[in-house]
């Protein structure tokens, strides 16, 4: 992989994603706000997370690409693996790591989920 972990492709999804979340009062901001998240990502995924050891830029490349897709279980998985190869909680085996990071990965994406939900139904009743 050379640059970064995200491909264009994916940024533009992101950045996307991002402009969909944000609605700005200003005219002109909410105009070139998508704009503007592409190009705060693009710098981001070519100095920040260009420093990530090249073992880990393909899964989680590969972990972008299931939220793209909509594949919430296998984002869980994939996620957990790689939190239990970055991480080590004493006492405990890999396998039963993954279950616990697992475990909290599904409880964000829920609460995300819902948090978008809820966004979306008061923009309706607004809009």
């Amino acid at each position: 992989m050379s640059k970064g972990v995200w491909t264009r492709e994916q940024i533009k999804f992101l950045a996307k994603v991002l402009d969909d979340l944000k609605e700005w009062k200003n005219i002109l901001m909410e105009t070139f706000d998508g704009k503007i998240y592409e190009g705060f990502l693009h710098f981001i995924n070519s100095l920040a997370l260009d420093k990530i050891p090249e073992k880990y830029k393909l899964p989680l490349s590969e972990l972008t690409t299931t939220v793209m897709e909509g594949n919430w279980d296998e984002f869980d998985d994939k996620a957990a693996e790689i939190l239990a190869e970055l991480f080590n909680i004493p006492g405990m085996d890999e396998d039963q790591e993954v279950v616990v990071f697992r475990t909290g990965i599904q409880f964000i994406v829920e609460a995300i989920k819902l948090w978008i939900e809820k966004k979306k139904s008061t923009d309706d009743t607004k809009g």
